[in-house]
């Protein structure tokens, strides 16, 4: 045989040869369990077209794709400028709650008093350990907070909800389980948030340890006992005595990373 065909022969043996970097994933129902949105709600929202959109960088028509095979341990990171209105985010309302894309953010609106609502964020991952970040602000009059939401689900039943107030200077963490809302932490003081100023929120969930961060400062340490993948969100809440309605908190520049 002449040189130059058998060379383009072991060529194209070698590339045939190659371990296929793919899986094929049938349905990506099955990567994410729950897509309800939690507490005063489960709102009927189908984020399987989200997820694929997000994970696949793809027609958003694609349910049925070749993913990048990673391991359960091995997410990519998660960044989120809101700068196009189609990277998967949910948009709509239900009851007293409308949440979108606008002008480069993302925003949730709360028509009602007393209401604490959320919506997940459109990352899919595994992993048991995560740190996520979100800058956060108050569009015109403030509420009772907005923040972060993360728990092994986050069902209607079971997460927590760390929540800030620039305004008034405070910051607590709710507690949703089957028997209830409480308040795991409450409001409490801090001058790391400034009245009439964004504030960039930090959660640190390592080694079944949670720290919770407001622009770069250490606000609380606590043990986190559940078991299973971390899921989270972004909430908003009103207080009960809300004089102007609605409410909305506007969020950019969301960072999730798996240690």
């Amino acid at each position: 045989m002449p040189l130059k065909p058998l060379i383009l022969l072991l060529v194209c043996l070698a590339l045939l040869g190659r371990a296929h970097p793919y899986t094929y994933a049938a349905n990506l129902t099955a990567i994410r369990s729950s897509t309800a949105l939690p507490d005063i709600q489960e709102l009927p929202l189908d984020l399987n077209h989200s997820i694929a959109f997000r994970l696949l960088e793809s027609r958003p028509s694609a349910f049925q794709a070749y993913l990048p095979a990673i391991s359960r341990d091995a997410c990519p990171p998660f960044l989120e400028d809101f700068s196009t209105t189609d990277s998967g985010w949910s948009e709509g309302g239900i009851f007293v709650i409308e949440y979108g894309y606008t002008n480069q953010e993302y925003f949730l609106r709360s028509f009602g008093a007393g209401f604490q609502a959320g919506v997940p964020m459109p990352y899919v991952c595994a992993a048991e350990e995560v740190e996520a970040e979100v800058t956060g602000r108050w569009l015109d009059e403030a509420g009772a907070g907005f923040g972060i939401q993360f728990g092994p689900a986050l069902t209607s039943t079971l997460y927590y909800d760390f929540e800030v107030n620039p305004d008034s200077g405070t910051y607590r963490v709710l507690q949703r389980t089957p028997a209830g809302i409480t308040t795991f932490i409450p409001d409490t003081p801090t001058p790391a948030l400034v009245p009439g100023q964004p504030a960039t929120l930090r959660l640190s969930l390592i080694n079944d340890v949670v720290v919770l961060y407001a622009n770069g400062v250490a606000l609380e340490e606590f043990a986190y006992l559940d078991d299973g993948p971390i899921q989270l969100g972004l909430t908003i809440a009103t207080s009960n005595n809300q004089a102007t309605l609605p409410i909305e908190a506007r969020f950019d520049d969301v960072r999730v990373y798996v240690p």
